[in-house]
């Protein structure tokens, strides 16, 4: 079965304005204080706005689960997971709608016996996970709404973290939902990568994708400096103050 076979995929971008963003919590500000290179303090800020979404988040999964969905949220970070999870299940709606969370902390073989348990769920559940801990060789089709908390801000974790659920056996379209919260890293990262992926695609195939990984081709650091000077272009006094904690 081929890419070009299966069933539709969306893509829709929720932008979270500063109004609705709830405040990050992790110990940001030593991570950044702390970060030797551009791309590892961009990471850090885009896990912080990720932390930012959670309020939101919770409340769409809510929704989601209200509706009787299966549902999969990917996120970029551990800690992430564990929180987004301990909230969910203090209270499931509707009643019983199981959680499911895991990351790279837990054993390759309890990571599967997890994804085979949520895949196994009929009903309304969720499943949290880093997209990371979700590699190669994962299935996880037939999923309703998919959302990316934490953005990937490579052509190969687009690749990898979507192309879980749009596989083999899938039998219905997907419908990636990406968080951004405004005025946050997420801003650039999605003026640099997410524009370039068409809002719909119809029969898209992996190779189209694959085009965005020629967009930056053998030099990763050529996406973060491109990164660095749209914060540093953008002219707010936040952006320019996000800019100066990326060391150079």
């Amino acid at each position: 079965l081929m890419t070009r076979d299966l069933p539709p995929k969306r893509r829709q971008v929720i932008y979270i304005p500063l109004s609705d963003q709830n405040a990050p919590t992790g110990g940001f500000a030593k991570e950044l204080r702390d970060a030797k290179v551009p791309a590892h303090a961009l990471e850090v800020r885009l896990a912080e706005a990720a932390s930012k979404k959670r309020k939101v988040l919770v409340e769409l999964v809510t929704d989601a689960l209200d509706a009787g969905q299966k549902i999969a949220i990917f996120t970029s970070r551990r800690r992430d997971v564990d929180k987004l999870g301990d909230v969910l299940r203090k209270d499931p709606s509707p009643e019983g709608a199981r959680i499911f969370a895991t990351h790279g902390a837990d054993a390759p073989a309890k990571r599967d016996e997890i994804r085979e348990e949520f895949m196994a769920q009929k009903g309304a559940c969720a499943l949290v996970a880093t997209g990371d801990s979700m590699g190669e060789g994962v299935n996880l089709n037939d999923c309703d709404p998919v959302y990316f908390a934490g953005l990937p801000w490579t052509p190969g974790q687009v690749r990898q973290w979507e192309g879980r659920f749009h596989r083999k056996n899938q039998t219905k379209p997907v419908l990636y939902v990406y968080l951004i919260a405004e005025r946050t890293a997420d801003d650039h990262v999605a003026a640099v990568l997410l524009e370039k992926l068409p809002p719909v695609d119809a029969t898209v195939a992996d190779e189209e994708l694959g085009g965005l990984a020629a967009d930056f081709q053998g030099d990763p650091e050529a996406l973060v400096a491109s990164l660095v000077s749209k914060i540093v272009g953008s002219g707010s006094t936040e952006a320019q103050a996000n800019a100066a904690a990326i060391p150079t």
